[in-house]
C-alpha cells in the first residue's frame, strides 16, 4: 500500500472544511493520477467538537497549535487559519521543523512575507500559496512556471470575487451596493466582515504577490494606490455604460521602464474586451509578456470549492517536491522599485457634481485646459435649469498626480456641490478584445 502524505489541516472552516471534503470525496481519483494518497493526521479548530464532527474518523483536533507540532507527525502543513499572529507563527515553527507549507493566506504573504520566505529558505522546506490569489485560476503557476523564461510587461486582473459579483448586480439588475453586498454575503461569495473585500485590500494584497513574481518588487503595501468599491453609485455604472464601458474592481501591475506601478481601483473597461464578460463573483488574470503575448485565464475565484481546489493542486505539487527531495526556488526581491501611487499615467473618466448653471461646463473645462489635461468626450445630462447635474468627461492620459491636482481645483469652483469622482480607463476602446 502507498504510504500516505500526513497533512496537518491548520483551520477547519470554510475553506478549511472545503479540502477536507474534497479529500475524502477525490482522494482514489488523486491516488489514481498522482500516486500520492494523502491523509488528515491532525487538525487545528476553535471548536474542536463541530471540526471532529466534519472530518470524521479518529483525527485528533487541537484547539492550540503549538499541540499539533508538539503532540503530532505529519509531513505538510495546511495553514488555512487567516489574519497574522498565529498563521504567521505556526508557519514559522513549520519551517523551522522543516516542514513545507500550504497557505491561502494571502494578506500574511503581502505584508509579512519577506520574514516568511527568509524562514523557509533557512529552514530548508518549500511554502505552496496557488490558493492566495484568485481563486482556482492556476496565476501563480502562470507567474512562476509558464512564464518563467519571458519578460512580463503587464498583469492586471479581476481578482476579488466579491466586488465583482456586486458591480455585476449593480449594473444587470438596479441593485443598491448594499443590497449587492448582503447578497454576496447570503451567497457565501462575501465575509461576514467585509472590509477587506470592498476597501480594495483583498485585492491589492493579491497584486502585491503577483508585483514579486512577476518582477521582483518587495512584499510591502507601500506606495500602492488603493480605492475599493465602498462608495461607487448606480450613476458611475449609467455613465460608464453610456460611453460604452463597464465598471470593474480591477488589480493593475505594470513595468514601467525599469520601475513597477501598483494599483486597484473600480475602472473603466471597454464593453467589447474580455474582462467586461466576467461576471458574477468569476476572476480573470491577464499576463503580457513579449514572446508569449497576451495570455487570460478565467475561472471561479470566491467560495469555498475554488479556493480548496487550489490549496488540493498545491498539496499535490509539495507532495511530489518532498518525493524528489526538492524545495521550490522563490524569486528573490530586488531593487527594483515601485512607483508612488500617485505616478501612474492612465486614461480616466471623471464626474463633476455640479449645479445646472450657465457656464459651469466652461469653467470645469478651463480647469482641465490650465492643467494641460486633454478631453477625449464629454457629456452634461439635461436636467431643470438650477437644478443639480453632472459633467462627466472622458480624459486623454495624463499622471495621477495631475488629476487629483483638477479635482482639487474644480471642487473649489462655486457650482461644483461635491468632490468629483475620478475613476482610470484600465482597457480604451482601442484595445484589442
Amino acid at each position: 500500500m502507498t504510504k500516505p502524505c500526513r497533512i496537518a489541516l491548520l483551520g477547519v472552516g470554510t475553506v478549511g472544511g472545503g479540502v477536507a471534503d474534497l479529500l475524502a470525496r477525490n482522494g482514489e481519483d488523486i491516488e489514481s493520477r498522482t500516486g500520492i494518497r494523502f491523509e488528515i493526521a491532525c487538525a487545528l479548530a476553535r471548536n474542536r467538537e463541530r471540526a471532529a464532527k466534519r472530518l470524521g474518523g479518529n483525527i485528533a483536533v487541537e484547539s492550540d497549535w503549538r499541540r499539533i507540532f508538539s503532540e503530532h507527525e505529519f509531513d505538510i502543513a495546511v495553514e488555512l487559519i487567516g489574519g497574522e499572529t498565529d498563521a504567521c507563527e505556526s508557519m514559522l515553527a513549520a519551517f523551522a521543523r522543516n516542514k513545507p507549507v500550504v497557505t491561502a493566506n494571502k494578506a500574511l504573504l503581502a505584508t509579512r512575507g519577506g520574514e516568511i520566505l527568509a524562514s523557509a529558505a533557512k529552514g530548508a522546506a518549500g511554502i505552496y500559496f496557488e490558493a492566495a490569489v484568485a481563486g482556482c485560476i492556476p496565476a501563480i503557476r502562470l507567474l512562476k512556471g509558464a512564464l518563467a523564461g519571458d519578460r512580463i510587461r503587464h498583469i492586471r486582473g479581476i481578482i476579488n470575487g466579491t466586488c465583482n459579483y456586486m458591480l455585476t448586480r449593480m449594473r444587470t439588475d438596479g441593485m443598491s451596493s448594499s443590497d449587492a453586498l448582503a447578497e454576496a454575503q447570503q451567497l457565501g461569495y462575501a465575509e461576514a466582515d467585509p472590509t477587506l473585500d470592498v476597501d480594495g485590500l483583498d485585492a491589492a494584497h493579491k497584486a502585491v504577490i503577483m508585483a514579486w513574481l512577476a518582477f521582483g518588487t518587495p512584499l510591502t503595501m507601500n506606495n500602492i494606490a488603493v480605492t475599493g468599491v465602498r462608495t461607487i453609485a448606480a450613476k458611475e455604472i449609467e455613465y460608464a455604460a453610456e460611453f460604452g464601458f463597464c465598471l470593474k474592481l480591477l488589480a493593475n501591475v505594470e513595468l514601467i521602464e525599469e520601475a513597477v506601478s501598483i494599483w486597484v481601483s473600480p475602472a473603466l473597461v471597454a464593453d467589447n474586451h474580455t474582462l467586461a464578460q466576467v461576471e458574477g463573483s468569476m476572476n480573470a488574470v491577464q499576463a503580457k509578456a513579449d514572446a508569449a503575448g497576451e495570455l487570460s485565464l478565467i475561472g471561479a475565484g470566491a467560495g469555498a470549492g475554488p479556493t480548496a481546489s487550489a490549496v488540493v493542486s498545491d498539496l499535490v505539487e509539495c507532495a511530489t517536491d518532498l518525493a524528489c527531495n526538492r524545495v521550490p526556488v522563490m524569486p528573490p526581491e530586488n531593487s527594483r522599485k515601485v512607483l508612488a501611487a500617485e505616478m501612474f499615467n492612465c486614461q480616466s473618466y471623471l464626474r463633476v457634481p455640479a449645479m445646472d448653471k450657465p457656464g459651469v461646463m466652461a469653467r470645469a473645462t478651463g480647469v482641465l485646459a490650465d492643467l494641460d489635461i486633454s478631453i477625449e468626450a464629454v457629456r452634461q445630462p439635461e436636467s431643470d435649469s438650477g437644478a443639480k447635474t453632472d459633467v462627466v468627461f472622458l480624459l486623454h492620459e495624463t499622471s495621477w498626480q495631475n488629476l487629483h491636482k483638477a479635482c482639487k481645483m474644480l471642487a473649489g469652483l462655486d457650482d461644483v456641490t461635491d468632490w468629483p469622482v475620478l475613476l482610470p480607463i484600465a482597457v480604451p476602446h482601442t484595445e484589442k478584445k
